[in-house]
């Protein structure tokens, strides 16, 4: 009887601590990666995870200074421009500005932390929206990529 219980407490908290071990790789990826731009969006990718994951966006759909201002969070808005400065600047990417960005983020979650009550950051940190976002994009835009690519590229020696 005490192995049933056990065993049945184990599968009620399994989806909750894949979801956590899941969220917490992605935000490790993301704040290692390099080189330093790609950790600067990685930030910018984890804060609209952050906003998702709190009913703040539905996802970022648009431009970053475009879901920053949907956000209506001055923490996004400063964040936004910050990124679009290393995407777009001719000036690499400094260790300092990645820093910026990640404090920019870990203060943001520690804000919006203390403003809610511990079901609502139990449910932020149990929900699976940021994670369902990535997934339901990421195959399809892969998967048409591929398929253009391959009708615009026939392979040598085809007639077309």
């Amino acid at each position: 009887v005490v192995g049933l219980v056990l065993a049945g407490l184990i599968l009620l908290l399994l989806p909750a601590i894949v979801l956590a071990v899941a969220k917490a790789t992605r935000r490790g990826r993301r704040r290692a990666a390099a080189p330093a731009e790609a950790s600067v969006v990685g930030a910018w990718e984890e804060l609209v995870d952050v906003y998702v994951d709190r009913g703040v966006l539905a996802g970022d759909r648009g431009p970053r200074s475009w879901t920053a201002e949907h956000a209506a969070r001055p923490a996004a808005v400063g964040l936004a421009g910050l990124v679009d400065t290393a995407v777009f600047a001719d000036a690499p990417v400094t260790d300092a500005d990645q820093a910026a960005a990640w404090s920019i983020v870990d203060a943001e979650r520690a804000a919006m932390r203390s403003e809610e009550g511990v079901l609502a950051r139990l449910r932020a940190a149990l929900t699976p929206r940021s994670l369902v976002r990535h997934l339901a994009d990421e195959p399809v835009e892969t998967a048409t990529l591929a398929v253009g690519r391959e009708r615009a590229t026939p392979a040598e020696g085809d007639d077309g």
